[in-house]
């Protein structure tokens, strides 16, 4: 564990660093996964399905997370593990959330039990920047606000972020959560009720109905996928965030409307709206506040919404 330690203190990583990314064939994964390579790194891929078209530096290995034992030969301490596995979101944990625990939050920390049999890794998580928090009073809302969840999802995300707390406060590892808000992009797809940008692209293109939930008064804080590889990069290597938890956002808030009037112009075509009532656990406000990355780091996000939404078309 004491090299662990050592590894993570540095303040940038180096290259011959094992980087694992499980769940890899995923949006941000596969985003990430070139953002490292351009960087530099040889990422190992962990993935149930081949991932296509990635350059040469990246190592592909079909497994799933519960066949972590194959990974033994490769991790070492010091690894840096970026956790990208989910299959749960607001849509669908709200029937059966008992459904979605065995594969969710046991399989986590399943998981981190591996990580400590292992030697000790830095692992970064992906959680929530905007579910997690609640109807919060302050917005935008700094990581110091206490998460008061509003789903299942959120719940389920919020006591992983625990679990992860308390195997480091073991010593058996480090991490960084990075509370992602609204991600946004080339190549994402529309899956479990998530991403509004690509539902709204593909409806307004072949001219279905874009539902709207509530009055469309709703805010969100959008974030480009680049942005957010950026930073979680950022969270693998810079030790000045090693145990932090970080919001990954902009700041800036957009209503449900106002995105689907920022793609009407782009694409020069109207969309057709349908109202649909508000869905169990959706929040009406969620914006972040970023300042902590920026003081810890510097970074923050380069694209702008609008600019961002440039880039999918």
């Amino acid at each position: 564990m004491d090299k662990l330690l050592e590894a993570c203190d540095h303040k940038h990583g180096t290259s011959n660093q094992k980087i694992i990314i499980l769940g890899a064939g995923g949006f941000i994964g596969r985003n990430l996964a070139e953002r490292l390579i351009r960087d530099g790194h040889s990422p190992v891929l962990v993935s149930p399905e081949p991932i296509l078209n990635l350059p040469s530096e990246a190592h592909q290995i079909l497994a799933r997370v519960t066949d972590l034992e194959i990974l033994n030969w490769i991790v070492e301490p010091g690894s840096i593990i970026y956790y990208l596995i989910n299959d749960i979101a607001l849509s669908n944990s709200a029937c059966q959330p008992s459904d979605f625990v065995p594969t969710n939050l046991t399989l986590f920390v399943r998981f981190l039990e591996w990580v400590k049999r292992i030697g000790g890794a830095h692992v970064v998580c992906p959680s929530l920047g905007g579910t997690i928090y609640g109807e919060s009073e302050v917005q935008p809302t700094p990581e110091t606000v206490m998460p008061d969840p509003r789903s299942f999802y959120g719940l389920m995300k919020w006591t992983a972020e625990k679990y992860l707390q308390m195997f480091a406060s073991q010593k058996s590892l480090t991490y960084t959560i990075a509370r992602i808000s609204n991600p946004y992009g080339p190549g994402q797809v529309i899956k479990y009720g998530q991403g509004l940008v690509p539902e709204v692209i593909a409806r307004i293109r072949t001219g279905k109905p874009v539902n709207i939930i509530g009055n469309g008064a709703a805010v969100r804080d959008y974030i480009h996928i680049s942005d957010v590889c950026a930073c979680l990069a950022l969270c693998g290597f810079d030790g000045r965030l090693r145990n932090q938890i970080l919001n990954v956002g902009t700041g800036v808030e957009f209503s449900v409307l106002d995105v689907v009037r920022e793609i009407e112009a782009l694409m020069n075509k109207s969309a057709i709206l349908e109202y649909v009532p508000r869905r169990l656990g959706e929040i009406q406000s969620s914006v972040l506040d970023i300042r902590l990355a920026k003081q810890l780091v510097g970074w923050q996000p380069e694209l702008n919404f609008q600019d961002g939404l440039k880039t999918l078309f």
